[in-house]
């Protein structure tokens, strides 16, 4: 496996965005900037990095814009500047061979895992399972933030497990196993096919502060056809069936 060249002082971080942009949380994404900065990087931004939106893009444009930062010789490494749902749209259009060619970091984590993923798998890249390019806008940053820094550097870490320091789920203190695939089956059910709320099946809405109410909710659908039910769909209604069956 090939490990490209780690970054020092006044190298270049290109910052492309494969997934969504950062214009939502663009004060949070300016400080997260102002601290690579003051680790002593440069910072080289695509177009579209700063854009709103559930993507930042197209994917054709977002391809050319990781292209852009690939082929720059001046540009060290790359990071992602956020997650989101569909950075597959632009995985048909990536120029492979520019990435085999110019090997240096890519990290990112969440959506951009795919382009990580194929990177390393298939190229024989290593990559970094790390933060996004916005994540860096702790005023005081946390140990697991300046590990991932240093990282950077070369300086390959020991990992080990931080304290919980988000806000801890206890769903299961209350619930059961079966009370959360009851809410997973409901939303699937009634979200998948919906082009604006399929979005939405994410552990954070699902499991969230709404919860209790998607457990008790009767989910009135509208009628289909056989051929208006998805492959995914069928798939949830035979897991559901095989666990009523399991159990009885």
């Amino acid at each position: 496996m090939l490990y490209p060249r780690f970054l020092e002082k006044n190298d270049i971080i290109g910052i492309t965005a494969p997934s969504q942009g950062v214009g939502d949380h663009l004060e949070s994404f300016k400080k997260s900037i102002k601290t690579l900065e003051e680790y002593g990087y440069k910072i080289k931004e695509t177009a579209s990095v700063r854009n709103k939106g559930m993507v930042s893009t197209t994917g054709e444009k977002r391809s050319q814009e990781l292209d852009e930062v690939i082929t720059d010789k001046n540009v060290k490494m790359i990071i992602c500047a956020s997650g989101g749902d569909f950075l597959l749209d632009m995985l048909p259009t990536i120029n492979w061979k520019n990435i085999k060619q110019n090997p240096k970091w890519i990290m990112g984590y969440s959506d951009p895992t795919a382009l990580l993923y194929i990177t390393t798998t298939k190229l024989d890249i290593a990559t970094i399972y790390g933060c996004n390019a916005g994540s860096f806008d702790q005023t005081n940053l946390h140990e697991c933030l300046k590990n991932n820094l240093k990282i950077l550097s070369g300086n390959i870490l020991t990992q080990k497990s931080f304290d919980l320091y988000q806000k801890n789920n206890n769903l299961l203190k209350k619930y059961t196993p079966d009370d959360l695939r009851i809410v997973i089956d409901k939303k699937c059910a009634e979200w998948l096919n919906n082009p604006k709320m399929c979005v939405f099946l994410k552990p954070h809405v699902l499991f969230g502060d709404k919860f209790e109410r998607y457990l008790h909710e009767d989910v009135v659908l509208p009628k289909r056809t056989l051929k208006d039910i998805s492959y995914a769909e069928l798939d949830v209604a035979i897991e559901a069936e095989k666990r009523k069956n399991e159990s009885s």
